[in-house]
């Protein structure tokens, strides 16, 4: 993680893919690196490795929410549309009415916390 405070993607996968395999049961370092996967912009890597960790509906949700963090709006649009494909639900929060009219997220307080939800006791 301390790779990640200094901005070297590279290392912060390696470090978390090591982690991963050494355990690879523990859905914390599987959502971590494929969430350092998408910050280094390894999008289609990131995208297996969040499906596998946390089902398609949240990984799409992690993805647009990267994507939004590092100004591609072509990939918020598109991995909204997807997260509302295998979660229907998801279209009702707000931020994803902004992101699936192709604008940026206004509802700042009304997402919850990126890495505090994909334990399995998080809301979905």
């Amino acid at each position: 993680m301390c790779y990640g405070a200094q901005r070297n993607w590279s290392e912060q996968v390696r470090c978390l893919r090591q982690a991963w395999q050494l355990e690879p049961s523990n859905t914390r370092f599987a959502v971590h690196l494929g969430l350092a996967l998408a910050r280094a912009e390894h999008w289609q890597e990131a995208e297996h490795q969040l499906v596998d960790a946390v089902g398609p509906g949240r990984a799409y949700y992690y993805l647009a929410l990267m994507a939004e963090h590092l100004g591609r709006r072509e990939l918020v649009h598109r991995y909204a549309q997807a997260a509302v494909q295998a979660d229907p639900t998801y279209r009702q929060e707000p931020h994803f009415q902004q992101w699936l009219a192709g604008g940026r997220s206004s509802a700042t307080g009304a997402r919850p916390p990126l890495l505090d939800e994909f334990s399995e006791s998080g809301p979905r």
